[in-house]
C-alpha cells in the first residue's frame, strides 16, 4: 500500500520527512518523457551518492551506465520539490506506507502541451542495507 500525494505548486500539500539510510538499494522504471533512466535499473547507494548502476532490461551498457545515470531517492525527492516550486502541470507523487516520505511512484509533466518534459518513475525493491 502507499500513500498518494497529488497536486501543483503553491497547493499547500505535506510532503513527509524522509530520512535517507547511509546505503541502500532499490529498482526504479523510467516509463515517460526523455529520461536517461528510460528502462528498469537496480541503483546502489552508499553515503548519498550513487555507487553502481544495473540495467535490469538489458537495453543500456558502459560507459552509458555510471553513477552519474542513476538518482538517490533524495534526488528524486529534490525533483519532486522542484516540480512543486516550478508549478507543474501534472505532480503525482504515491509515498510508501510503511516509511513516509519515501516515494514509490512519481509521474511528472512541467506542461501538458510540450512533448517529452515528462517524467514517469516507479520505485520498488527498496532495501536499505545495514
Amino acid at each position: 500500500m502507499a500513500a498518494l500525494v497529488t497536486g501543483c505548486a503553491g497547493d499547500g500539500v505535506d510532503v513527509p520527512e524522509w530520512e535517507e539510510p547511509a546505503a541502500y538499494r532499490f529498482v526504479i522504471d523510467g516509463s515517460c518523457g526523455e529520461t536517461p533512466l528510460s528502462g528498469t535499473f537496480e541503483i546502489a547507494v552508499e553515503g548519498g551518492e550513487v555507487v553502481e548502476v544495473t540495467d535490469l532490461g538489458g537495453e543500456h551498457e558502459a560507459p552509458y551506465l555510471s553513477s552519474q545515470t542513476g538518482l538517490t531517492i533524495a534526488e528524486l525527492r529534490e525533483i519532486v520539490d522542484e516540480a512543486r516550486d516550478e508549478g507543474a502541470d501534472v505532480l503525482e507523487v504515491e509515498y510508501a506506507e510503511d516509511d513516509p516520505g519515501r516515494p514509490v511512484d512519481i509521474v511528472i509533466d512541467y506542461d501538458e502541451n510540450a512533448l517529452d518534459d515528462e517524467m514517469c518513475y516507479r520505485i520498488s525493491d527498496y532495501v536499505p542495507e545495514v
